[in-house]
């Protein structure tokens, strides 16, 4: 008997949140941000203080989806030794596999095999709220 090839569908655009269901974004935070200025936020007007935060709505990030932070993990930066010693073949897969999930606009089919692969990742690069996330988004069936 052939082994079969399973998949499954997942969402790949659905938002990853924080534990109150707001978006979590990925780069600089708004708190981060705001501690960097916290020194100087007395001294500004009120009219400066709304157009900062207007400006810093503006270019805090996009809100992680699914498919960014399986991206992200992916395909990592080479900072440690295990990322740079991923051989040619597994990083084309991983490749691959990060250009159809960044092409998802709904809900896709993926191998058991690539999910589980995105788990392992996503546990070695994200934080632990990301990837509590990651784990629900992945063992819930997409609508």
């Amino acid at each position: 008997m052939a082994d079969e090839l399973k998949t499954i569908t997942r969402d790949f655009s659905a938002k990853i949140t924080d534990l109150k269901g707001e978006p979590v974004h990925i780069g600089a935070t708004v708190p981060g941000v705001l501690n960097a200025v916290n020194t100087i936020w007395e001294t500004l007007t009120d009219e400066q203080k709304a157009s900062f935060n207007e400006a810093l709505e503006k270019h805090a990030g996009q809100p992680a989806t699914l498919a960014t932070v399986a991206c992200t993990a992916l395909l990592p930066n080479g900072f440690t030794e295990t990322d740079r010693n991923i051989s040619p073949e597994e990083g084309l897969k991983r490749f691959r596999l990060a250009l159809k999930l960044n092409a998802a606009t709904g809900p896709i089919e993926i191998e058991t095999a690539d999910r589980d692969l995105i788990k392992q990742v996503v546990n070695k690069h994200h934080t632990l709220l990301v990837r509590g996330r990651v784990e629900q988004l992945l063992e819930t069936a997409a609508e």
